[in-house]
């Protein structure tokens, strides 16, 4: 009478445990599952770039101009630089062109020729779009004993862009003309005198009455 509650308590805590048991090692499984799909998630999210940016290709295209090349002899002249970008979508969707066209973290360095020195370092813009160029300020020493002519302006432009899916960072070089015009002749301020045209002064004659002997009165 006593083995038979015995052995249904034995087998009850066993079913019990192995049912515990059981409900653990399934927990574990799937914690386990659900970390392994969070870290290949998280994983696949850092190597792989998002789909609008990888299926779009291209490249910036940019330019330099400038607007008033005149040089003025014997001071500093500030030179306005524009970088204009015709960038180029070589393939994919034409609404996310901005993203492989956009020069990102645009740097400009300027160096002169010859005499003309440059006294601005490296100028940092931003970023220069399609349809915003950028604007660079170039501080040129100019001496007074520099000659006449057509002096060129080296620039180095550093930027970044997008193309595929990858960061890609270039220089390229770019070159402007500038000039110095020949300086006008001085005109001397010195007034000369213009001499007056001599007016003889009008001759004055005093008229002289000649004593004439009167005749003598008689007495």
């Amino acid at each position: 009478m006593r083995t038979r509650p015995l052995s249904a308590i034995l087998l009850g805590v066993l079913l019990i445990a192995s049912g515990v048991g059981a409900g653990a090692v399934g927990a574990e499984l799937a914690g386990g599952q659900s970390a392994a799909a969070i870290g290949t998630s998280v994983e696949d999210g850092a190597a792989t770039p998002p789909a609008q940016t990888s299926n779009v290709g291209g490249s910036p295209d940019l330019g330099v101009y400038v607007s008033n090349p005149n040089l003025v002899p014997g001071r500093t002249n500030q030179v306005e630089l524009t970088i204009a970008n015709d960038g180029n979508l070589r393939f994919g969707d034409p609404a996310n062109s901005d993203i492989v066209t956009t020069a990102r973290n645009v740097r400009v360095k300027a160096e002169a020729s010859g005499p003309i020195s440059v006294e601005s370092g490296e100028t940092a813009i931003g970023g220069v779009t399609t349809t915003t160029p950028g604007q660079v300020p170039v501080s040129l020493n100019v001496p007074d004993d520099v000659e006449p002519g057509t002096y060129s302006l080296d620039l180095d432009i550093t930027y970044t862009y997008i193309s595929s899916g990858e960061d890609r960072t270039v220089t390229i070089p770019r070159e402007v003309d500038l000039r110095v015009r020949e300086a006008p002749a001085s005109r001397s301020s010195t007034l000369r005198a213009t001499p007056r045209s001599a007016t003889p002064a009008p001759s004055r004659r005093r008229s002289r009455t000649s004593a004439r002997s009167r005749p003598a009165t008689p007495t």
